[in-house]
């Protein structure tokens, strides 16, 4: 028994890959739990085309602008809108009583999404070739939430078996397990709207992301390399086009890509230029088409047009402000969940703080990403680095993969902060990655520590494990209550 509780998991063992991919489809299995609880009968397609799109969803609108030749939304703006000075303004809307359509970006007299076109590409324009119809958000969110717990598992394994090559085959299918409920697909399947497609979107291409990228790290064949990393700037390409914040952390991945790139270069130049030209080229054109995109409606190539939304306030005054630095940690990081004396006993809150003189922020339902439980264990980090210095290890990459994530985590939650606010939705464009390595930092320790040691760290990351499973349930029962 002791023989079979202490195997480490082998990438190369059958049996291991099987129990693996048995933890990826009990987690898929929880997607279709999840989502009963909408009703499925709610899943379906839309028939396309649609004679009145003004209460369609905006994917529906931009898949139809498309189908047309155009990029702005096939809908009349209303003449009191075009008449106002500044239509942004909530108040003067109000006072003019002009009927406009909400969240949506208004620029130059036409109407126009905001929200990524990702989803048109992986799953709208599928779905329409397939049926000759459209899928509705709640169809549209179960395909993307698939798509997210398949590529959340593949690319923890790729990242674990970088960074943990004698992980405990137990608890590393616990901690795979554990990552994806900390990812927010749950709540994203429960939601079931418009903005969580974007939420599922771009965690489904992030960590397909992370997945081509590291795999292609460890390919030998040179064809099957430069698709896999064709596919990496490909999906990289999708999470921009999905949530432009969430992209941000991918970036934590380019020091390892960086050093990979430059070390073929210098061991086989053919080699190297085949490689770098292979991921190099498809995100530079996938880099061109978002640019073209964002000039082709708002005039910039770096405007992704959330400044024209018509919604609570004018989200062009917003900007980055340091007085909601420290608001912005606490919210994003810290902010607990809340005991209640009720069912689900543990819920979101929705308290904001910031200081008493500054604007008004957007704020829902949220809590930390530390109260997930998985990205607690970057705090863990110094212990890693101690134990590599003490056995002579030269752990740059890996340093500043760990180092870059967590900044980029305190910008992207600055930026959200001062430009958004505060809820779930924006707290996870930061949890997948900051859990992605708060997972391999957990097994790494256990797997490196020895005696009475080893004994707490296996029972540390039992209860991290399951605290991510509680916060997902926490999550999604506070949400399903105001169903």
């Amino acid at each position: 028994m002791q023989k079979v509780r202490n195997v480490n998991y082998n990438g190369k063992n059958m049996l291991h890959n099987a129990l693996f991919a048995l933890a990826a489809a009990i987690m898929l299995f929880f997607c279709f739990s999840v989502q009963g609880s909408i009703e499925w009968h709610t899943c379906g397609t839309v028939e396309y085309p649609i004679e009145e799109l003004t209460y369609e969803s905006q994917y529906i609108k931009q898949f139809d602008a498309f189908m047309k030749g155009q990029v702005h939304l096939d809908v009349a703006v209303s003449e009191g809108l075009l008449g106002l000075e500044n239509p942004y303004d909530p108040a003067a809307r109000n006072e003019a009583e002009v009927p406009f359509l909400w969240d949506h970006a208004y620029f130059e007299g036409k109407y126009y999404s905001y929200f990524g076109i990702a989803p048109l590409a992986t799953v709208y324009f599928p779905v329409y070739l397939a049926t000759g119809a459209l899928p509705n958000e709640a169809l549209a969110c179960i395909i993307l939430a698939f798509y997210a717990v398949l590529f959340s598992a593949l690319a923890y394994r790729e990242v674990v078996l970088r960074f943990c090559r004698k992980s405990n085959l137990w608890l590393f299918l616990a901690g795979e397990c554990a990552f994806i409920a900390a990812s927010g697909v749950y709540l994203g399947l429960l939601c079931s709207d418009l903005y969580y497609i974007a939420v599922l979107s771009a965690l489904a291409s992030s960590m397909a992301f992370v997945f081509f990228a590291f795999r292609a790290m460890r390919e030998r064949n040179i064809p099957l390399r430069a698709a896999l990393l064709v596919l990496a700037a490909l999906t990289l390409t999708f999470t921009v086009l999905s949530r432009p914040t969430a992209a941000l952390m991918c970036l934590a991945v380019f020091p390892i890509f960086i050093k990979f790139l430059s070390q073929i270069k210098r061991e086989n130049l053919r080699e190297g230029i085949i490689t770098v030209s292979s991921f190099a080229l498809p995100l530079l054109a996938g880099a061109g088409f978002v640019m073209w995109y964002n000039a082709a409606r708002f005039g910039s190539p770096f405007d992704f047009g959330a400044a024209y939304q018509l919604t609570l306030s004018d989200i062009s005054e917003n900007k980055l402000e340091l007085g909601f630095f420290v608001s912005a940690l606490f919210s994003y990081f810290i902010y607990p969940f809340w005991l209640v004396d009720t069912h689900p006993y543990i819920v979101m809150g929705y308290q904001l703080l910031v200081p008493p003189e500054a604007r008004g922020v957007y704020c829902d339902n949220y809590v930390g990403a530390f109260a997930h439980g998985l990205p607690l264990a970057v705090l863990l980090y110094p212990r890693v680095m101690a134990l590599d210095k003490k056995e002579g290890k030269r752990e740059y990459t890996k340093n500043a993969f760990v180092a870059l994530t967590c900044a980029l985590a305190v910008f992207v939650a600055f930026f959200n902060f001062c430009y958004a606010g505060v809820n779930m939705r924006y707290i996870y464009d930061i949890v997948a990655m900051l859990s992605l390595v708060g997972s391999f930092i957990l097994l790494d320790l256990q797997a490196r520590a020895e005696g009475r040691a080893k004994i707490y760290m296996t029972a540390l990351c039992l209860v991290l494990f399951a605290a991510s499973a509680l916060a997902s349930v926490s999550v999604v029962e506070t949400i399903r209550l105001r169903f």
